[in-house]
């Protein structure tokens, strides 16, 4: 990730500012840049008082967005929603851009705290889509055809019925996965941040 440097409470100042008008790595003009409003509006969305990641509470507070979420992830229009040919972003997405500079064409902004709603730019990556998807799979946010099937509730559920003694392929029946994903699972192979509740 490029230098980033604080320069108050709202605003970042990169040290990879595109000099002259501000394209992406496609030759097109960086579609939100020049908008008035847009970044007051993008901030007015963002909490940063979010939840710490408690797999990586080194990396801080996420930046919680606020405004509208689809599948998960947040979502800014880069006009007036009632405007012709208006287009929606993802809020991380645009977070990167406006603190780093523009995405190239051939990869993707990713989570480092396992947050879609978070647009701390310190808590995102840039990688390919296929390494975003074995990171997925291999920190079981994914099964192995890319679909999230738990979450931590079911993870201590089922670290806790092997721990009675039932058949992980009987788990993975119950709960619709396959049953190494059980076994992953308790071995920890997977999942190895989500803790027992107290």
């Amino acid at each position: 990730m490029p230098a980033i440097s604080r320069a108050s409470d709202n605003v970042w100042i990169d040290n990879c500012e595109p000099v002259g008008r501000p394209t992406d790595f496609r030759g097109r003009s960086v579609a939100w840049r020049g908008q008035l409003g847009i970044v007051e509006r993008f901030w007015s969305k963002v909490n940063k008082d979010g939840p710490v990641p408690p797999h990586r509470p080194e990396l801080g507070q996420c930046w919680q967005w606020t405004g509208c979420v689809v599948a998960r992830y947040g979502q800014i229009s880069l006009a007036h929603p009632s405007t012709p040919g208006s287009k929606r972003w993802k809020s991380h997405r645009f977070s990167w851009e406006l603190h780093c500079g523009p995405i190239p064409a051939h990869l993707c902004v990713c989570h480092e705290c396992d947050n879609p709603l978070c647009v701390n730019p310190g808590h995102l990556k840039l990688d390919t889509q296929k390494q975003n998807v074995h990171d997925s799979i291999r920190r079981g946010r994914r099964n192995s055809y890319g679909h999230q099937k738990l979450n931590p509730d079911d993870v201590r559920v089922i670290r806790e019925q092997a721990a009675r003694g039932i058949l992980h392929k009987d788990i993975a029946q119950a709960f619709g996965v396959a049953p190494h994903t059980v076994t992953g699972i308790v071995n920890r192979r997977s999942w190895a941040h989500v803790q027992a509740t107290a």
